[in-house]
């Protein structure tokens, strides 16, 4: 539900954040060389926070989030201390005022944010290419390097917004969700919507929203640790697009149902 509700939400704040963004970046988007680019990248960062001290992460990641938080608050107000008091209140609130729910809020607000940039910098063919390249360096990073795993214990061990956590009821425990995997999420459902419209991209969400859940109540009952929720976003993502394919081309389909009901509208006779 988590991931449903932030990725819907992307979609939906996607058309009026569209154009502020462009107004920043211009009409600039991504070609598949970038797309590979941006995921040689983020697997260095991985491979980087896995060795380099806590300290060193929270400062980079802090000055990071807060450089994330000034350019897209500008970006929606034009105003300066507007964007400089939003970066204050995360340094405040990491400071003083840290919990479950301030950590939850400030990551879905950056996955909100980040999920509706990279619907405006990615095209559906890079899009395409980019999910299935970072799905192949998360596999990697968890089940080969393990480096993946060593970086994400680190990150929540600092308590920084990089996940989304949840309690699991009635039994015990947290249900944990990193941000890259709802980027990916909402980055796909903007697209799927660019490309055959808000119903059909809607519907794409809630079938690969229902894949996820399915798969994620597999893993929590298989007893596996770590899984790169990546290959789940992907498969769904991938499993929807196949219903809205097979849909439309069984509606082009002569003699379809939905053909033969239209023709015998035509073939009626007038009074």
């Amino acid at each position: 539900m988590v991931l449903f509700s932030v990725t819907f939400a992307s979609t939906l704040l996607y058309p009026r954040l569209r154009e502020k963004f462009r107004s920043i970046m211009g009409q600039t988007q991504f070609r598949i060389r970038d797309a590979i680019t941006l995921v040689v990248a983020m697997g260095l960062v991985v491979t980087v926070i896995a060795f380099i001290p806590q300290i060193a992460i929270l400062a980079f990641f802090s000055a990071s989030y807060m450089l994330v938080l000034f350019t897209f608050t500008y970006a929606l107000t034009k105003r300066w201390y507007v964007a400089v008091a939003a970066s204050g209140i995360y340094i405040l609130a990491y400071a003083f005022f840290w919990n479950s729910v301030s950590l939850n809020f400030f990551a879905i607000a950056l996955s909100i944010l980040v999920s509706t940039l990279l619907g405006t910098l990615f095209s559906w063919r890079t899009a395409a290419v980019f999910a299935c390249l970072l799905t192949v360096m998360d596999v990697v990073q968890v089940f080969g390097t393990r480096l993946m795993v060593v970086s994400a214990e680190k990150l929540i061990a600092l308590g920084l917004p990089v996940v989304v956590m949840l309690p699991m009821f009635p039994s015990d425990g947290r249900i944990v969700l990193g941000l890259g995997d709802i980027f990916l999420a909402g980055m796909l459902a903007i697209q799927t919507v660019e490309r055959y419209g808000l119903r059909t991209g809607l519907l794409s969400l809630g079938v690969s929203s229902l894949v996820f859940l399915v798969e994620e109540y597999a893993l929590l009952n298989s007893g596996i640790g770590f899984f790169p929720a990546t290959i789940m976003v992907t498969a769904g993502w991938l499993a929807s697009i196949g219903t809205i394919e097979a849909s439309i081309r069984l509606k082009r389909t002569p003699g379809s149902s939905s053909q033969q009901a239209s023709q015998g509208v035509k073939e009626q006779p007038k009074n």
